[in-house]
């Protein structure tokens, strides 16, 4: 649980969710991610997660940019 919970929750809970969604869809705007390798990967638990075994590796390249258009 990243922010607790019950009475004893994080107050910045909601600016930190907010933030996370703005920047993952910037970056997913501009970036595609791709696994480094073919072969899934192996998951482990970690806390009360589960986790990459190797971590998160991803190969990142540059989306295209939109071909500008004229509308008249």
């Amino acid at each position: 649980m990243p922010f607790g919970g019950g009475a004893r929750r994080c107050p910045g809970a909601n600016l930190a969710m907010l933030e996370m969604r703005v920047i993952l869809a910037t970056v997913l705007r501009r970036v595609r991610l791709a696994p480094d390798r073919p072969q899934p990967e192996k998951r482990k638990a970690h806390h009360v997660t589960i986790v990459p075994d190797r971590g998160v590796r991803v190969v990142v390249t540059a989306r295209l940019a939109a071909t500008p258009r004229v509308v008249s």
